[in-house]
């Protein structure tokens, strides 16, 4: 009897998991400034410097938490770099030694496969004259080569410009990345341009959505021992 009614609590809690899970694997917010990473690859978050002129990525060297910087070795200004700072981080493209662009890249590896929604805004954070910037966002399937996926926007960023991808939704499958992306168009003196979330609502964190994968496993497997 004892036996029946465990069985049943974990019929039911796998059952509410279930519901749960395909609900919110629907959706998923991203926020970059929340979830900028304080070492590489924390949480699905990679900083590299692309430089789409020879194909060459970097991956930016981390400082201290939040902090990441081009290797002295390739530039000794230590750009492309990309930081938090509080509410907002600051992204800085650089030049290679031929003065061709490095775009600095915040990018995202989807940890399950799902929609995925954000909003951001790029904006100036140079001192005068300003920032002459385009921002771009790729989504680059699992496989495929750097920003050689879709072009979901691009925008451009000065003194007295903003652009913003508005609130967006993609559907991504596990292993997919999500590129955040500035370039230098070929001046990076006063090129600091500021990234910050836009508001997109409350739909469940991807990551809970992968904890809530993980305990309905454990769920049935529970029940298939039983």
């Amino acid at each position: 009897m004892v036996g029946m009614r465990l069985s049943k609590t974990v019929m039911c809690l796998a059952l509410v998991a279930a519901s749960a899970l395909v609900t919110g694997a629907q959706a998923g917010n991203l926020k970059l400034v929340d979830g900028f990473p304080k070492f590489q690859g924390e949480n699905g978050w990679w900083a590299h410097s692309y430089a789409p002129a020879t194909g060459e990525k970097i991956e930016l060297v981390r400082e201290s938490d939040y902090n990441f910087r081009m290797p002295v070795a390739y530039s000794a200004g230590k750009i492309p770099l990309l930081t938090k700072n509080t509410g907002w981080i600051h992204a800085h493209p650089g030049l290679n030694g031929s003065g061709q662009d490095r775009w600095a890249v915040l990018s995202y590896v989807a940890p399950i496969s799902g929609s995925y929604t954000f909003g951001v805004m790029f904006s100036n954070a140079a001192v005068s004259p300003g920032c002459t910037t385009k921002a771009y966002v790729y989504v680059d399937p699992a496989g495929y080569g750097w920003l050689t996926g879709t072009k979901l926007f691009e925008g451009q960023v000065g003194p007295a410009n903003t652009a913003s991808t508005g609130v967006m939704t993609v559907a991504l499958s596990a292993g997919d990345r999500l590129r955040f992306a500035v370039s230098g168009m070929g001046d990076v003196n006063y090129d600091s341009t500021r990234i910050t979330d836009l508001p997109v609502g409350s739909v469940p964190e991807p990551a809970s959505l992968a904890v809530l994968g993980a305990g309905l496993t454990l769920m049935f497997t529970i029940r298939r021992r039983r």
